[in-house]
């Protein structure tokens, strides 16, 4: 039996620990997807560390994102920089985010 990486983010999104993300520009403009998003000055790892620019965490699954889409979070809107693969690769994506004013 394998066990599916996306049964995770799922019971995270269930518990509140995932945001809602709007797609505003580009291939999936009007979508939308729940992501980990971290902002400036969020202490992460257990005190251990503190995040320096916006950015978002979501499933490959989810949604089409490339560099320079637009998205809003929480009424604030942001342009991506070019998406990356993280951990083993094939599920997750990072990408930092840039305020749009």
């Amino acid at each position: 039996m394998t066990w599916d990486k996306s049964e995770f983010f799922e019971a995270m999104a269930d518990e509140g620990f995932l945001t809602k993300v709007v797609v505003e520009s580009g291939i999936s403009a009007g979508e939308f997807f729940m992501a980990d998003y971290r902002k400036p000055a969020q202490v992460i790892f257990d005190g251990t560390a503190q995040q320096t620019e916006h950015s978002i965490r979501y499933q490959f699954a989810d949604v089409v994102l490339h560099r320079n889409d637009e998205v809003s979070i929480a009424g604030n809107r942001f342009k991506l920089s070019q998406p990356k693969p993280t951990g083993d690769g094939t599920t997750y994506c990072v990408a930092a985010l840039e305020p749009v004013k």
